[in-house]
């Protein structure tokens, strides 16, 4: 998903001019990833070579757009980090940080990478959410169910390490499947007794 935030220069009067010169102007899309690691190196690649990477990055400091996009070369923590640093040297009490408020969705989001059609947990397990511990099968499940699981959630696949939701299966899963299983092998035994 595209986010180009309002404070993003839009207005080219005087004040915007070094925009007309950026080596992203007309790729702006290029510059907002989505968490993507090869995006996000490939809008850095954009801005390296930027005659008004310095104007991009000052305008991003002043405007406070620090929350979406590469602007002079910075993701947005890297530029919340700078203004801090900025209003540090100058004597003023730099703003807190806003803490994100922790989902299980946010905390799916930033810890799993997809591979070759399955999808892999990137850190430590389990995990501290809201006071308790979570595996991340557990929550890949409860996402894709909606609900919470009954018993423990098993892959389905015979990849080692996946918790693509699809490839997961909590014990009512497992019981449907056994009894999904026995009436199809009652309806074979009974279509060959009859025949």
């Amino acid at each position: 998903m595209t986010h180009i935030p309002a404070a993003f220069p839009r207005n080219l009067e005087p004040a915007g001019q070094w925009l007309k010169q950026a080596a992203c102007f007309g790729r702006e899309d290029e510059m907002f990833p989505d968490n993507s690691e090869a995006g996000i190196a490939k809008a850095k690649a954009i801005c390296k070579p930027c005659p008004v990477w310095r104007e991009c990055l000052a305008d991003a400091l002043r405007t406070g757009d620090n929350e979406h996009g590469i602007r002079g070369g910075l993701k947005p923590c890297e530029r919340r980090a700078l203004a801090r640093e900025k209003a540090f040297r100058e004597g003023r009490r730099p703003e807190p940080e806003p803490i994100p408020e922790r989902t299980l969705q946010s905390l799916w989001d930033e810890r799993t990478k997809a591979d070759g059609g399955h999808l892999f947990w990137t850190a430590g397990t389990p995990v501290s959410f809201q006071g308790r511990h979570v595996t991340p099968q557990r929550i890949g499940f409860q996402l894709d169910r909606g609900r919470e699981p009954k018993g423990v959630v098993r892959k389905t696949c015979d990849r080692d390490g996946c918790v693509l939701p699809a490839h997961l299966g909590d014990q009512r899963d497992r019981e449907r499947k056994r009894t999904a299983e026995r009436r199809a092998t009652l309806a074979a035994e009974q279509t060959g007794v009859a025949a």
